[in-house]
């Protein structure tokens, strides 16, 4: 019995890779989504199959099922998908500036302030800071978004963004 099961897992983790093949990478786990709503499904059917012996049912439902939907691949794919949404939940619930009043009258500052911004980042990345005339920060915008050595922005947004706030001054 427990040669078929073991049979069975190794059927169900081959199938499970040839799925994952199929489907390609996403940002969003989808591969484990249709992995798991199959294997409820096969669980289920198997479950309700009244001629299949005890023997066959453990090994489709633990060994194939079981290979076929592993909870640590699950697991695994949330815990990356969290973790490449850290920078920018953690950049957007700062907001531009946190709540508070924000001064960039220095390169320095503005060096400081943009480097927080970088954080994370793994594109090449465009903000553009619109100022006042005190250096008072009144927006931060993302630009352009880009490959790893380049990143295009049209020049009109960020008139656009520059003239909406007011601003007197344009950091890129």
């Amino acid at each position: 019995m427990y040669f078929r099961i073991g049979l069975c897992g190794a059927l169900g983790a081959v199938c499970r890779y040839a799925v994952s093949c199929w489907v390609g990478a996403h940002p969003f786990p989808l591969s484990t989504l249709a992995v798991n709503l199959a294997g409820c499904f096969a669980l289920a059917l198997v479950s309700g199959l009244p001629r299949l012996s005890p023997a066959a049912r453990s090994a489709i439902g633990t060994g194939f099922v079981g290979a076929f939907t592993t909870f640590s691949t699950f697991s695994r794919e949330n815990a990356a998908l969290l973790l490449r949404l850290v920078p920018a939940l953690s950049r957007r619930a700062a907001g531009p500036a946190g709540g508070r009043t924000v001064i960039l009258n220095s390169l320095e500052r503005v060096g400081s302030y943009l480097l927080r911004r970088y954080q994370g980042e793994t594109r090449e990345v465009v903000y553009e800071l619109c100022l006042d005339q005190k250096g008072k920060l009144l927006a931060c915008c993302r630009v352009a978004e880009g490959s790893g050595a380049s990143a295009d922005f049209n020049v009109r947004t960020v008139l656009m963004n520059a003239i909406r706030c007011g601003a007197s001054l344009v950091v890129l």
